[in-house]
C-alpha cells in the first residue's frame, strides 16, 4: 500500500476490537466498506465477577487482521487509520510499553464494585457525579485504576500509563500515548464541563493524574505508524493514526446521532441500547453520558433484551421518555432485528415516530472509518461526514389508528410494571 501526501478521494483503514473479535476494514471515501478481515477473541472468567482478556491477544489479532487486509489489497492507497474498541478496559504498561499483567478486566468486570459503592455512598457523591457527568459505578476506567492502586499496588506503582483498549493499540501502532473524549468522559476522571482531566476526581479516587495520557480529539492525528509495524503489516511508514473512539460511539457516529431530534436504537444479542444527543450531559443518574465522537454528548440507556417484540418496544419507549424531554422526529434502528419490516411497523406505532433503517450495517467499522476520513481531510467534521454518507434503507411511518391503540397499551404497561417494582 502507498501513502500520498495530498490524498484525492481518501481511503481509510478502520480497526475494531470488541469482546468477541478483532476486525479491520478498508473504508472508501464515501465511508463504504470495501473489504474486511476478522480474528476471533476469547474472554476468560476465572471466578464470579471477573471477566478478562489478554491485551497481547488484542495486538496479535489486530496485526493478523491488517496483514490479511493488506495482502488482499496491496495496490490500494491508504491515507489514515482509526481504531474503535471496547470501552472501559485499561491496560497497565511500563515505560518500555510492556503489559504488566497477563489479562485485564473488561467493562463488565465487577472487582471494582466495592470502590464504586463507597464513592456513591460518600458525602460528596452528588458533587463528584455532577463534576464527572456520570455516577460512580464499576465500569468506570478511573475506578478500575483505583482498584489497581488498592488491590495491586505493585502493578500500580510500576505502571507508567494505564491505557484503554483503543489507546493501547494506538500506542503500539505509533508509540504515542493518548486518549480521546469518548473514553475520558466515561472514566469518572474527566471534568464534564471543561473536557479536561480533573484533579478533584483524581484526588477522590486516590490516583495520580500522571498515570493517564493526554486527551486529544477523536479525529486528531495521534501519531504515525512506526516502521516496525509498517514492516509487519505492509502498511506505509508514517501512516496517520487518529485518536479514534469507543466502539459504541463509533457505531452511533455511523448512525448519524448528532441531532437532538434523532434517537438511535441498537439491538444486540442480550442488550437493547437507546441513545439520544445534546450539548450537555443528561442529569439523571440512570443515564450513561459519553462525549460523542465528534462534538456534544450522547446519552445512553440500556435494558436486557426482553422477550417479545411488543415488550421490547415498550421498554425502548420508556427509556426514550426517561431521556427526554427533547421532541424526537425519527428513530433510527441498527443491529439485531433492524431490518425486520413487521417489527419496524410495530416500533413506529408504539413510538408514534418514523422508524429509519440504514443501508450500512457495519456501523462500528464505518464509524471508525469516518473518524479516519475526517482526520485525512475528506470532511470537516464527523457530523458533516455522517450527513454526507449515511443513507437510509427504509422509512416506516406510524399508522395513526394503531399508534393511538398503542398509546393506551403503553400506559397500561407502565401501570403494570410500576405495581410490580
Amino acid at each position: 500500500m502507498d501513502l500520498d501526501a495530498a490524498p484525492v478521494d481518501p481511503i481509510a483503514i478502520a480497526v475494531e476490537v470488541g469482546t468477541n473479535a478483532a476486525r479491520a476494514a478498508i473504508i472508501g471515501p464515501a465511508a463504504q466498506l470495501l473489504d474486511v478481515t476478522e480474528v476471533p477473541l476469547e474472554s476468560h472468567s476465572p471466578s464470579p465477577g471477573r471477566v478478562e482478556q489478554d491485551p497481547e491477544r488484542w495486538w496479535a489479532a489486530t496485526i493478523a487482521c491488517l496483514q490479511e487486509l493488506v495482502s488482499r489489497n496491496h495496490t490500494t492507497r491508504v491515507d489514515a487509520l482509526a481504531v474503535g474498541a471496547q470501552l472501559h478496559a485499561i491496560v497497565p504498561i511500563d515505560q518500555d510499553g510492556r503489559c504488566l499483567v497477563r489479562r485485564v478486566g473488561l467493562w463488565n468486570d465487577e472487582r471494582s464494585a466495592p470502590l464504586a459503592a463507597g464513592l456513591a455512598a460518600g458525602p460528596d457523591a452528588e458533587r463528584l457525579s455532577q463534576l464527572a457527568g456520570n455516577r460512580p459505578d464499576p465500569i468506570r476506567s478511573g475506578i478500575k485504576l483505583a482498584w489497581y492502586r488498592a488491590e495491586s499496588p505493585t502493578v500500580y506503582d510500576a505502571a507508567w500509563q494505564f491505557l484503554a483498549t483503543k489507546d493501547f493499540l494506538n500506542y503500539r501502532l505509533t508509540g504515542v500515548a493518548a486518549t480521546d473524549p469518548t473514553e475520558a468522559s466515561g472514566s469518572f476522571c474527566m471534568d464534564a464541563e471543561s473536557g479536561k482531566w480533573s484533579d478533584e476526581l483524581f484526588a477522590a479516587l486516590g490516583i495520580s493524574g500522571s498515570k493517564v495520557p493526554p486527551i486529544i480529539g477523536s479525529t486528531e492525528i495521534c501519531g504515525r505508524l512506526r516502521p516496525e509495524v509498517a514492516g509487519a503489516t505492509g502498511l506505509p511508514v508514517g501512516l496517520p493514526v487518529v485518536g479514534g473512539a469507543g466502539d459504541i460511539l463509533c457505531q452511533l457516529a455511523a448512525a448519524g446521532l448528532h441531532h437532538t431530534e434523532r434517537a438511535v436504537e441498537i439491538g444486540q444479542r442480550d442488550l437493547t441500547l437507546v441513545g439520544t444527543y445534546s450539548d450537555i450531559p443528561h442529569p439523571s443518574p440512570t443515564v450513561l453520558n459519553y462525549r460523542a465522537a465528534g462534538s456534544g454528548w450522547v446519552h445512553l440507556r440500556w435494558v436486557p433484551t426482553p422477550a417479545g417484540q411488543e415488550r421490547e418496544c415498550f421498554e425502548v419507549r420508556r427509556m426514550l421518555d426517561e431521556l427526554g424531554p427533547t421532541r424526537l422526529r425519527t428513530l433510527r434502528v441498527v443491529g439485531a432485528n433492524a431490518a425486520d419490516p413487521s417489527w419496524n411497523q410495530l416500533r413506529a406505532a408504539v413510538h408514534g415516530l418514523p422508524v429509519v433503517t440504514l443501508r450500512a450495517t457495519e456501523g462500528r467499522l464505518i464509524g471508525a472509518g469516518i473518524l479516519a476520513l475526517v482526520g485525512a481531510g475528506a470532511y470537516v467534521s464527523v457530523g458533516a461526514a455522517a450527513d454526507a454518507v449515511v443513507t437510509e434503507a427504509s422509512r416506516v411511518f406510524p399508522d395513526p389508528d394503531r399508534a393511538d391503540a398503542y398509546d393506551e397499551a403503553y400506559e397500561q404497561f407502565l401501570r403494570t410494571t410500576s405495581s410490580l417494582s
